[in-house]
């Protein structure tokens, strides 16, 4: 013997479920969306037993779950999309290998140039721009 609550429910998939998922999906815009909606809804009304519900009553309980459903779904992204700026991933990282390998140029070309006397450009450049540094270390004549 079937149960006040599951007659409704029954009922109300039957003669009324093509009229909610509708209602859902002029809500969403998606037919997959509305379904996964109607579902909700109807599993938000009918997984408590509610004895005293009517048919009418149970669609205004379910359209109104839809309802909800949207408008939590819609303040969510809305949160998530204030905030996913804080999250994202950079798509591409630079790696610092080519600064070093700069660096380390010209680091050695001016260690190589103090074993006699250090070239004048060489320690100047250095500090400024060590692209350019290794560049001039090894075009550079020794200061006297």
């Amino acid at each position: 013997m079937a149960r006040s609550w599951d007659e409704v429910a029954t009922r109300l998939v039957v003669e009324r479920g093509d009229a909610l998922s509708r209602y859902a999906f002029l809500l969403t815009g998606s037919v997959e969306d509305a379904a996964d909606l109607v579902q909700d809804a109807l599993v938000r009304t009918f997984g408590t037993p509610r004895f005293a519900l009517t048919l009418p009553r149970a669609e205004a309980y379910v359209r109104r779950a839809i309802l909800n459903a949207v408008i939590d779904r819609s303040r969510r992204d809305g949160t998530w999309r204030q905030v996913r700026h804080l999250a994202a991933a950079p798509t591409s990282v630079d790696s610092p290998a080519a600064a070093t390998d700069e660096r380390s140029i010209s680091s050695i070309a001016c260690e190589s140039s103090r074993r006699g006397r250090p070239h004048a450009s060489c320690c100047a450049t250095t500090r400024t721009s060590p692209s350019t540094a290794s560049r001039r270390c090894s075009a550079s004549a020794p200061v006297r």
